[in-house]
């Protein structure tokens, strides 16, 4: 089942002699369960085609369906809603808030969305088990470690239950053992859940752990690859990005 479809989906900045081109006419399909690494150098639009999927931006021209939903048929208000409830983001800088403790950061979608939080307490302590948190619930953010905060960050981008995650260099500023842990714990939503993910590494060994491979270069598709049946992801990933000088 098609979770997410793009047609023609394109993107600029700016006008004139300043006009930048970050995605030109891009086709993308991404079924229910889906664990798709994005990768490309620096500009090639992975962060904008991310924002875009997110309804963070609108498109130039070209449409974005999530779960047969046209954004463009979406009022603000409607795009918010999908926003909060049916996408789960995780971003590489752990966007916490230090005066809240980890559960309350968790928590943070249900109350911005004046949720009746009572409903959300045993996904929470699910998902506080899931993550490696239950002694860390009640720690303020600032007391606990980074790769704890970005883990605490995932478990609040699936406290809503979403239908999809999108997740840019989620571990960026994390260690590899850290690292480890964030990329099981995406890659368990997307067995265990049938949460699709969508994740932008610049890391073979981050891609590694997804299904599919997107390359961008200059706001193009370069290459659509399935890793399901390779037995060396991490390798494949790092001959085919030597091979298009990536």
């Amino acid at each position: 089942m098609s979770i997410i479809k793009t047609e023609k989906l394109s993107k600029t900045y700016g006008s004139g002699q300043t006009l930048v081109e970050a995605l030109k006419n891009i086709d993308l399909q991404i079924d229910e369960g889906d664990f798709v690494a994005v990768m490309g150098p620096s500009g090639s639009g992975k962060s904008t085609l991310l924002h875009l999927l997110g309804a963070l931006e609108n498109p130039s021209s070209g449409s974005i369906e999530l779960q047969g939903k046209r954004f463009s048929n979406l009022s603000d208000r409607q795009l918010t809603g999908l926003r909060r409830f049916n996408i789960g983001f995780v971003f590489q800088f752990f966007n916490m808030l230090p005066i809240l403790t980890v559960e309350e950061n968790i928590l943070m979608p249900i109350i911005i969305a004046n949720k009746n939080q009572k409903h959300y307490r045993k996904k929470l302590d699910e998902l506080l088990k899931m993550v490696g948190l239950e002694a860390r619930r009640n720690h303020f953010i600032d007391q606990v470690s980074g790769g704890e905060q970005q883990r605490a960050a995932i478990a609040r981008a699936l406290i809503t239950e979403p239908t999809v995650i999108l997740a840019d260099e989620p571990t960026g500023n994390l260690d590899s053992a850290n690292s480890l842990q964030v990329l099981n714990l995406l890659k368990q939503s997307a067995q265990n859940f049938k949460q699709t993910v969508v994740m932008v590494t610049h890391d073979a060994k981050a891609a590694a752990f997804a299904e599919r491979l997107i390359l961008l270069k200059d706001g193009k598709f370069v290459l659509k690859e399935d890793l399901k049946h390779v037995p060396d992801k991490a390798k494949r990933i790092m001959n085919i990005l030597s091979k298009l000088h990536m």
